[in-house]
């Protein structure tokens, strides 16, 4: 098993983890509560400081790594003055960890940075706040390590670049740090939290003297720098060129032919409003995130992997429909992980799946070879089965022979 990322957490309210860290000491020792056959030497750890009682800032304040197997007995003398429930004296399962580097006080990685973050959001330590060690999962791991990497520390130019580049891009119009936003982009591309480059963005919205918040913020001399370097004054605008291309050349993303902006539609300053009741099946969203985990979220059709900020990403496509019309089980048998594009054509009849799992163009879609399928997932026969007989005969389609 290679190397594995864990992040272990601890309670301030029952151990001083910040006083044992400003001590300087260069291991500590942690319980393990789980996982203790998978926790090997050499792992990584990232040490995460619970609220507690005392509401400390919550999130990740250490870096360390594991520097033994688990074993059972007492926390080291040296720690036992830390605890302030004398658990330190109570036998347990614990694990030595080699400190790494801790963080300072802009260096904590926090918590409510996380819960917005477009990839980290789900990390079971948000989720399932009250365990010890959480297991990171790959799709996570490179995401908290840039954060680690970048929280903290003075902004590059080509950090600023980016953050100028959104900034123009938005124009004038609201911002938004969610995901699929381009400040999460930008985030994801350069390794630093949504609200850090929302904080940059109006950073650079105070130096625009079109914009009705100019000078109104605490842009860094190095803001107005990169400011000065990419603002027209002759046209009294940002060359969005020149921008682009510096954006694109260090941060590796495809330059678009289309307009930075796409001409906007009218649209209607009262639009119409309608009453309507909504009736949806009820999906468990475990399962089919269970299926695109075991294909690590590659189309079973085309192998296409797609990364979004950071993570990965994939469609769960039913083969026999949910819908009233069609009822079908909600069942790991009853999806397959899909590429967007996939999982268009087959909802809408353009390939369908034979014996042995041939894959059969049947809409014009050109799609050929044999659907991938994981040893441990059976797709269920009779799901296939009322596709191709129920739902193809349906929209007149001819199955193969």
């Amino acid at each position: 098993m290679g190397k594995q990322t864990w992040i272990f957490q601890g309670n301030p309210d029952r151990f001083d983890i910040d006083s044992y860290l400003a001590a300087g000491h260069p291991r500590i020792t942690w319980r393990v509560t789980h996982h203790r056959k998978t926790i090997t030497p050499g792992d990584e750890v990232y040490l995460w400081r619970a609220a507690g009682g005392r509401k400390a800032v919550a999130g990740v304040i250490a870096r360390a790594i594991v520097d033994s197997t688990p074993w059972e007995g007492v926390d080291h003398p040296e720690a036992r003055a830390y605890w302030h429930d004398g658990e330190g004296r109570d036998e347990s399962v614990r694990v030595w960890l080699r400190i790494d580097r801790v963080a300072n006080s802009r260096e904590v990685i926090k918590r409510g940075w996380l819960l917005e973050d477009p990839v980290c959001k789900d990390l079971l330590v948000l989720k399932q706040p009250h365990a010890t060690n959480y297991r990171v999962p790959p799709h996570h791991v490179h995401r908290i390590q840039r954060l680690w990497d970048r929280v903290g520390k003075d902004w590059t130019i080509d950090e600023s670049v980016a953050a100028l580049w959104a900034c123009d891009r938005i124009g004038q119009g609201g911002l938004s740090r969610g995901s699929g936003s381009l400040i999460a982009l930008v985030a994801g591309a350069i390794g630093r939290p949504t609200k850090g480059v929302y904080d940059k963005v109006l950073d650079f919205r105070s130096l625009d003297p079109a914009d009705p918040q100019a000078g109104l913020s605490g842009a860094s001399a190095a803001d107005r720098e990169v400011w000065h370097v990419y603002y027209d004054k002759s046209q009294a605008r940002l060359n969005s060129e020149l921008l682009e291309l510096a954006f694109h050349a260090t941060w590796n993303v495809p330059i678009s032919d289309q307009p930075l902006v796409p001409a906007s539609p009218d649209g209607d300053a009262r639009p119409d409003r309608v009453q309507s009741i909504v009736t949806r099946v009820v999906r468990d969203t475990r399962v089919s995130e269970w299926v695109k985990t075991l294909y690590d979220y590659a189309c079973q059709v085309c192998g296409a992997r797609l990364t979004v900020a950071d993570a990965p990403y994939a469609e769960g496509a039913h083969i026999h429909p949910l819908g009233r019309e069609h009822g079908g089980p909600d069942i790991p048998g009853n999806i397959l992980c899909l590429c967007p594009n996939h999982h268009v054509l087959f909802d809408r009849g353009g390939f369908a799946i034979g014996a042995g799992y041939a894959l059969l163009d049947v809409g014009g879609c050109d799609v050929s070879g044999t659907l991938s399928v994981h040893s441990e997932h059976t797709i269920d026969r009779a799901c296939l089965a009322y596709r191709n007989e129920v739902i193809a005969v349906g929209r007149g389609i001819t199955m193969p022979d």
